[in-house]
């Protein structure tokens, strides 16, 4: 009994002595929270909170345990790239094979230090733009130009140059180029014109001479800042240029939607109609032939008029939907491309390739020097290129590279 009055006592001591401190510990317990912020808090709360769709949030300081919109901060990693942690984006399409998604090439490759940089460089250069008027009046040779692109950024770069009016061809170059530039809506010159200038350059050291036209497979002043690849490539390279673009280009007014009505109203080849922007004629739409089912954008780039842009198009779009300089270009690259994979492919399964085939080149399959492989041994053939019954192996040729692959006869 005397024990559970003790007990009791002492409960009731310690209680009142809780009581009694209850302010001062508050007190303190606000001091430390002010004085810590949210280094004292991580003992109680996650360290990394993760907000909804995964993104990682970072607490800026708090006085309590509740975070609000006030009190926390995305954590943006570098290159303008949301990070996410705990479950993976689905909403990013991912990219075609061998080519560049826009989202992809904005938002997680090109920073907005980057941005910043394309556009002041842009606006200079947008400066030194002609419009309205002819360099020349004259002109005797036209050049096209057309990228074709492979695996990442691996592409091929064409030009093909013909004299006009004759559409003879007299000069055609395709290189293989890696391209530096991300893919970013609005500066498709920043990332190709470089090729171009390869192009040029190579030219004028082999054949001494430039073409006085070049038409590229893009858009020239219909473009949201009426800056586009024509332009810039006219402005860097310094000869005169003008834009065929195969799709058209969408931004403010400038629609399919809002061309229907016009767009009927070609009939023959040779019909047009002007592509206009608050009263600005940036391009025009042109039924090239006619059994093109679709026209092409056409647009000035640098120191070429509307008129005479459409004027080459038509004299050397020979009833294709496509001019002949940019359509030649785009088959060159196109076939650089093509030959380039089957190489590639040829070189690891032992294939041969196109080239190789029409050549009669073994494959990898044969040794160097009628060295029989391990197929060949199992089958009896012996190392001097001849099989055991006294036939031979392809003739026992010597093949570039090597590698396991199967023999065929």
């Amino acid at each position: 009994m005397v024990k559970n009055q003790l007990r009791r006592f002492w409960g009731c001591l310690v209680t009142g002595v809780m009581f009694l401190l209850r302010p001062f510990i508050n007190c303190r317990r606000s001091n430390l929270r002010s004085t810590y912020g949210a280094r004292f808090l991580a003992t109680t709360e996650p360290s990394e909170p993760v907000a909804r769709g995964g993104v990682r949030l970072e607490s800026r300081s708090s006085n309590d345990l509740t975070l609000d919109s006030a009190s926390i901060r995305p954590v943006i990693t570098s290159s303008a790239r949301l990070q996410s942690y705990s479950e993976p984006r689905t909403d990013v399409p991912e990219p075609a094979p061998g080519a560049e998604a826009e989202v992809d090439g904005v938002l997680e490759e090109c920073s907005e230090e980057l941005l910043q940089e394309l556009r002041t460089k842009q606006e200079q250069l947008r400066k030194q733009v002609i419009f309205g008027r002819d360099l020349e009046s004259t002109f005797s040779t036209v050049g096209g130009f057309d990228i074709s692109f492979g695996e990442g950024r691996n592409a091929a770069a064409a030009l093909v140059v013909i004299k006009y009016p004759s559409n003879e061809v007299c000069y055609e170059s395709v290189i293989n180029v890696t391209l530096e530039m991300p893919y970013v809506s609005g500066f498709l010159g920043f990332r190709e014109i470089p090729a171009l200038e390869r192009l040029l350059d190579e030219m004028k050291k082999e054949v001494q001479w430039q073409p006085d036209v070049i038409m590229v497979d893009g858009n020239g002043r219909l473009h949201q800042k009426q800056f586009g690849l024509a332009c810039h490539a006219g402005v860097v390279t310094g000869i005169r240029c003008f834009g065929v673009a195969k799709d058209l280009i969408q931004f403010e007014t400038i629609s399919r939607d809002n061309i229907k009505d016009e767009l009927n109203t070609l009939k023959s080849s040779g019909d047009w109609f002007p592509l206009e922007l608050n009263g600005v004629v940036l391009g025009c739409a042109v039924k090239t032939g006619q059994n093109a089912k679709n026209p092409i954008y056409v647009s000035e780039g640098h120191g070429v008029t509307l008129d005479t842009a459409r004027q080459i198009v038509m004299a050397t779009a020979q009833e294709f939907r496509v001019p002949q300089p940019t359509r030649l270009a785009d088959q060159l690259s196109r076939k650089k491309i093509r030959e380039d994979k089957e190489k590639r492919n040829g070189q690891r399964n032992g294939t041969p390739n196109r080239d190789q085939k029409r050549n009669g080149t073994p494959n990898n399959g044969q040794q160097r020097n009628g060295t029989p492989n391990r197929d060949q041994k199992r089958n009896g053939h012996q190392s001097n290129g001849s099989t055991s019954n006294g036939g031979t192996i392809n003739g026992g040729g010597k093949q570039k590279g090597r590698g396991r692959g199967s023999h065929r006869g």
